[in-house]
């Protein structure tokens, strides 16, 4: 059986987006450890309220 090149197209392309929504909550993430970081090196504890 062969697949529309279409087909195998929109596939590829939801492919790509379902990685793409994946990835970027872990950026966002990573980020927010980052900044937390520095922030509490230079301030030290962070209030739960601020995080």
């Amino acid at each position: 059986m062969e697949l529309s090149p279409l087909y195998l197209q929109r596939l590829e392309e939801a492919t790509q987006l379902g990685m793409q929504q994946g990835i970027e909550p872990g950026i966002q993430q990573s980020k927010r450890q980052f900044l937390e970081s520095i922030l509490q090196v230079r301030f030290g504890e962070i209030d739960e309220k601020l995080s």
